[in-house]
């Protein structure tokens, strides 16, 4: 338990360091359209390469910083990377497919995401159809004095 504990302290300490030093990397996940086998799109999937911790688990830090409303922070530096990625290729002539970016429902409560991705867009160069963005939310749960479905924060 005080494991767990002193962990999500180090993270919420170190977050800004790992995203100065780029300690936070953006890895590609493959979209393949089933009826024809081809690559469709990606989606954009942050992990921690620390230092110290090693390789750090999604589910150690995005749940975490959901909570701590630093969700944030994570979510316009995949805004950036995936940008400058994409224009990347443009500018080397390589293959480009649609990328998703998800964002956390918290990021809306402090920042205006939508806002930081077109800044980014039109920063690089881009077309819209080049990105993709998903809204994130937890698995759904029910609020049983109420009898009604509730969205908490998290996956959906």
């Amino acid at each position: 338990m005080q494991e767990k504990e002193e962990l999500k302290q180090y993270l919420i300490d170190h977050l800004d360091e790992a995203i100065e030093k780029h300690y936070l990397q953006v890895y590609y996940q493959p979209v393949i359209r089933t009826l024809t086998g081809r690559l469709c799109g990606a989606e954009a999937l942050i992990r921690w390469i620390d230092p110290v911790k090693g390789f750090l688990s999604p589910d150690d830090f995005i749940p975490l910083f959901e909570e701590m409303n630093l969700s944030y922070k994570v979510d316009r530096y995949v805004i950036q990377e995936v940008t400058q990625g994409l224009r990347g290729r443009i500018d080397k002539g390589e293959k480009l497919v649609p990328v998703s970016i998800n964002l956390s429902r918290a990021d809306f409560q402090m920042m205006d995401p939508l806002t930081e991705l077109n800044q980014a867009m039109r920063k690089n160069g881009l077309r819209w159809s080049l990105v993709r963005v998903e809204i994130t939310e937890s698995a759904l749960s029910m609020d049983v004095a109420g009898g009604h479905s509730q969205l908490p924060p998290g996956r959906l």
